[in-house]
């Protein structure tokens, strides 16, 4: 687990398979049919400010070269023969926004700083060659043609270059993700100009995730069902998560604290980040789920946390009534008794 990969990396670095001790190297990553579009390009105001500060957080990253950490990627690693050839192609699960904001940061330095045909980045042609969009025909065409794509759009917004392109047809301009691809290329052309980095695709390396296999855990259909219920814009758990998790990145005894994987393999440790992200998305929600009504599970979810950190403040600020503040009883309910 303490293995990290990059955009280029996933394609080359083995990563587990059945065992920790099994692994098996990526040739595809796919974002499934099942999967929602792709929001981290659309304009409402969760949307628009998630966006906004990932984008911060990577030209920061880029400008300075340091690493930045981008949590994990979940997938469910597949075996898949084609054309009498054995491969491995890993279907994204979560990391889907992420991912794919990667693959588009790339695509556009490629071209931006006109390395395409630079021997030193073929595996970057081969990486954008390699991701793979199937929730809607259109996006996967589109996703296709945009990595054998070549062009020097200038000073030009990359989607106003896009959509004069010989191959981009008009039946794309009503896929949303194809769309949200569009905002979010321009968006990483304004930060691009106004961080004047050079040589930028040369850094990309920094920016590194882990990747957790899900046949590790149980009833992994019924986890990835919990983990797209939200519906295809990002919700407020979304944003909430993001917000949480940046937070937590600031705590030096966080990032550097070793604890058990629960539900990883034997002898599995992460940071106490990367635990607590896993259990945001893959336990605790089962406290909230309820198959009956998939969509309001997020409802549940942010309602206790806005209950936890709102009689937190209350304690922590003496706001809260003086037997409330002075009392065991206080603290045994809000974080003894956490775990059952």
């Amino acid at each position: 687990m303490s293995q990290t990969y990059s955009f280029t990396g996933i394609f080359s670095k083995p990563v587990p398979y059945s065992s920790e001790n099994n692994l098996v190297t990526i040739s595809k990553i796919i974002v499934p049919r099942i999967q929602r579009n792709y929001a981290q390009g659309r304009n409402g105001e969760n949307e628009t400010k998630i966006r906004e500060n990932f984008l911060r957080e990577i030209f920061k990253n880029l400008a300075v070269n340091t690493v930045m950490g981008m949590n994990f990627m979940y997938g469910a690693v597949k075996k898949n023969k084609e054309n009498d050839k054995e491969e491995y192609v890993m279907e994204l699960l979560d990391g889907q926004q992420r991912f794919t904001t990667l693959y588009l940061l790339h695509w556009y330095l490629l071209n931006k700083e006109k390395k395409q045909n630079d021997p030193a980045f073929k595996p970057v042609r081969d990486a954008l060659k390699s991701f793979l969009y199937e929730t809607r025909t259109t996006a996967t065409k589109f996703c296709k043609s945009l990595a054998d794509y070549t062009c020097d759009f200038g000073e030009d917004k990359p989607s106003e270059h896009i959509t004069r392109a010989r191959w981009y047809y008009r039946t794309y301009d009503k896929d949303s993700t194809v769309a949200g691809m569009l905002v979010m290329l321009d968006a990483i052309d304004s930060y691009y100009k106004k961080y004047d980095i050079k040589n930028a695709l040369e850094r990309t390396d920094n920016l590194q995730f882990y990747v957790l296999p899900l046949m590790q855990f149980s009833k992994s259909e019924e986890l990835y069902m919990k983990m797209n219920a939200r519906g295809l814009p990002l919700s407020v758990f979304d944003s909430f998560k993001a917000d949480f998790t940046g937070a937590m990145r600031k705590v030096e005894q966080l990032n550097n604290e070793k604890v058990q994987l629960e539900g990883g393999m034997e002898g599995e440790e992460v940071t106490h980040i990367e635990n607590i992200s896993i259990k945001l998305d893959a336990k605790w929600i089962d406290l909230f789920w309820d198959s009956s009504r998939k969509k309001d599970s997020d409802i549940s979810y942010m309602r206790f946390f806005s209950r936890l950190f709102a009689c937190r403040y209350l304690i922590d600020n003496q706001r809260a009534p003086k037997e409330m503040r002075d009392t065991e009883a206080a603290v045994n309910l809000f974080y003894t008794q956490t775990e059952k």
